[in-house]
């Protein structure tokens, strides 16, 4: 019973494979569930050795934060109005809005898991 109520605070946990293949600077989006039943894409990226993860829903207008090369200051850029944000920490680097959602992420032997 204290673990089911404790998991409620901590989220849920998904696990993504193959993690080991996100390069130093770059990130991969990933999509958690059945697209269909309303998955959340997290954007994956690798800063300094370390993953982090946030939603790939830019805050300011619902575009997209795409994946791929990492701009300086380790930034994720929106497609929709080139906002660029902070992969580490969900804060914005160049425009206004609000920061990008950010998830707790931990890695172990090639794969991730991501608390949603």
């Amino acid at each position: 019973m204290f673990n089911k109520l404790l998991s409620l605070f901590r989220g849920i946990p998904v696990t993504i494979h193959d993690t080991t293949k996100i390069e130093e600077g770059s990130a991969r989006t990933a999509t958690l569930g059945d697209l269909a039943a309303g998955a959340t894409q997290v954007l994956i990226a690798r800063v300094d050795g370390k993953l982090h993860a946030i939603d790939t829903i830019c805050p300011h207008q619902n575009g997209r934060i795409e994946g791929g090369k990492l701009k300086p200051g380790n930034a994720a850029v929106c497609a929709v109005h080139g906002y660029w944000f902070d992969v580490t920490d969900g804060s914005v680097k160049r425009g206004t809005c609000r920061k990008a959602k950010v998830y707790r992420i931990e890695e172990k032997d090639g794969q991730a898991t991501v608390w949603l």
